[in-house]
């Protein structure tokens, strides 16, 4: 039973991306200096401002106004406007996360940046083709977006990575798990 639970451990601890795979004594004593030489004012402050940009971010999805929708596709417009936000914000944290998780391979921001761009108008682009197909509201679009979204986003990165891989010692390895890793949060949607 103790090997169980330590694989359990192991197992959990290797999932945190936050870690990288580990949690030293050295950032703990680097906190506990940080909080006990700035003043509590600067550490509250750093504490209450930190996620500011993240929750502006998500507060920004939801004020955009919305035209009831059984006014029908070509009054909601905002609709699309707001889905391609969304898509920005996915795309870009998708990318983001292939970055910093094969830091082997180069990725340049502005490619990033530019790939985000352009799977997101791609994704939208298929919702408003569905939804003109289908109907609007499309039901679960989110479900039947994510696949093409996935696919889209893959063709980024062999785009990307697709020459480099094999010249690299373990670049395939950490792509191997970057994906894992995402796909675990792709089924996210479908749960």
């Amino acid at each position: 039973m103790g090997s169980l639970s330590r694989s359990f451990s192991q197992l959990w601890e290797s999932t945190q991306v936050e870690l990288r795979g580990k949690y030293s004594a050295e950032r703990v004593l680097e906190l506990t200096k940080y909080t006990n030489e700035r003043s509590w004012w600067r550490v509250i402050a750093v504490l209450l401002v930190t996620p500011l940009p993240c929750l502006l971010v998500t507060v920004l999805v939801d004020i955009i106004p919305l035209a009831g929708p059984s006014q029908g596709l070509k009054v909601n417009n905002l609709h699309f406007v707001r889905t391609y936000y969304t898509f920005l914000v996915i795309t870009f944290l998708a990318i983001q996360q292939f970055r910093m998780s094969v830091s082997l391979l180069p990725y340049p921001l502005w490619r990033a940046i530019g790939h985000t761009v352009i799977v997101s108008a791609l994704s939208t682009g298929i919702l408003y083709a569905f939804a003109l197909a289908i109907g609007f509201p499309l039901p679960f679009s989110l479900l039947t977006t994510t696949p093409l979204w996935v696919v889209l986003i893959s063709i980024t990165m062999v785009f990307e990575w697709g020459g480099q891989v094999r010249k690299t010692p373990g670049a395939a390895t950490m792509i191997v798990n970057a994906i894992k890793l995402w796909m675990c949060e792709v089924l996210l949607v479908f749960i």
